[in-house]
């Protein structure tokens, strides 16, 4: 007896020590989901079963890991994180309200993987500093909240011209066709180097043949003739 009431007493010490959020099946069953600490790149997390809970430190990238399947609400909100990694986050399927509200100092691209299906209210709102927002699913998520997306000093890109007009469609998207481009940011920056070589191509000869013409006619002729002793 005395043995039991020490194990008992013991117990209840882990648990007050411990962060715990209970859920009760039936009034019968309890499953205990304990809050666990994860560095996820350079950012340190707080997270209770598949979700980030909460933001605990760090300054730099989080990179979210393939076992997530929800960033929860608030859960970033007005940190100072500086980049968005998703290319590991295979199982992501929510971002929930004002996830990452006023990061503003989060840069760069956001890559969204074809697993994400809901993306809440003002998760992204306030934030001015990013470049491009990537989506990889044909098919847009079904449920976009209000206000969710942030102030782009780039554009958006779906996978092809049927992703296109599904997302420009969606309700709450926000974003115009206009605003709205085929592939990846890196694609756009081929085109314009192979413009650029084309360019170099057509128009050097046309330059070299200019300069040889004006030579010929107007410089040439000017020259004087050397005297011959």
């Amino acid at each position: 007896m005395k043995k039991i009431k020490t194990f008992n007493k013991l117990l209840n010490s882990v648990i007050l020590l411990s962060p715990i959020t209970s859920i009760v099946l039936n009034n019968q069953h309890q499953v205990n989901l304990i809050a666990e600490t994860k560095i996820m790149g350079d950012i340190t997390v707080s997270i209770t079963g598949a979700t980030i809970t909460s933001y605990i430190s760090g300054l730099g990238t989080l990179e979210v890991s393939s076992d997530i399947t929800t960033i929860g609400i608030n859960s970033f909100a007005r940190t100072n994180i500086s980049a968005l990694d998703l290319s590991q986050a295979s199982s992501l399927a929510t971002i929930e309200s004002g996830a990452f509200v006023s990061c503003i100092q989060l840069t760069g691209d956001i890559t969204f993987p074809s697993t994400l299906t809901t993306i809440g209210e003002n998760a992204f709102a306030q934030d001015t500093s990013l470049d491009n927002l990537i989506f990889k699913s044909e098919t847009p998520p079904t449920s976009f909240g209000q206000n969710w997306q942030p102030v782009l000093n780039g554009k958006v890109y779906v996978p092809s011209e049927s992703a296109k007009s599904k997302y420009a469609s969606v309700a709450n998207f926000d974003f115009s066709e206009d605003q709205i481009e085929i592939g990846e940011p890196s694609d756009s920056k081929k085109i314009d180097i192979t413009k650029l070589l084309i360019g170099i191509l057509v128009w050097v000869p046309v330059f070299i043949a200019i300069m040889f013409v004006i030579w010929f006619f107007f410089i040439r002729k000017k020259q004087k003739p050397t005297e011959k002793k």
